[in-house]
């Protein structure tokens, strides 16, 4: 296989796994399934791989060898770009090739913000903020699903002005 079958291949692996991570995004909100979908990648920082989850830059691996941390750290710089700072939370969503789990890597700090919203305690929902400095954690994508309902949908109504 030459060079450029092994990129072709490697790109059309990915284009797949972006899809796949929008479709379980859609069936997990349904509400949101018809703006949820895989972004037109030549748009740089514009968009991020996953798009139209409200409240979330999603960039997306699937590799032998996935590098979430660098993934979230495409994130966050896209995210910096596009001045969505404060608005917008970076994950990166990875998944090694032939295993079964799919992870959401962010950082700690914004694990305890949309932690609050899943509670609606928002004593417990700290800012916000970007801090490179906070620790990465990693989680299964249905654990972040069922903690980020809360999040996406103020997120969603924040962005409607309601």
């Amino acid at each position: 296989m030459s060079n450029s079958e092994k990129g072709r291949f490697s790109r059309n692996k990915g284009k797949t796994f972006e899809r796949r991570v929008a479709i379980v995004l859609g069936e997990a909100f349904p509400e949101y399934a018809e703006i949820i979908r895989r972004s037109v990648q030549s748009r740089e920082a514009e968009e991020s791989d996953v798009a139209g989850l409200p409240g979330c830059w999603v960039e997306c691996q699937h590799a032998a060898n996935p590098t979430p941390l660098k993934k979230l750290e495409q994130a966050e710089h896209d995210v910096m770009i596009a001045k969505l700072y404060g608005e917008i939370l970076p994950i990166a969503v990875t998944h090694k090739t032939r295993t079964k789990g799919v992870f959401v890597t962010l950082r700690m700090h914004h694990l305890d913000h949309i932690f609050g919203h899943h509670i609606n305690d928002y004593r417990y929902c700290t800012p916000l903020a970007y801090d490179r400095n906070t620790p990465p954690v990693t989680i299964s994508l249905e654990d972040f699903i069922v903690v980020a309902k809360e999040y996406i949908h103020a997120s969603f109504n924040k962005r409607q002005g309601s």
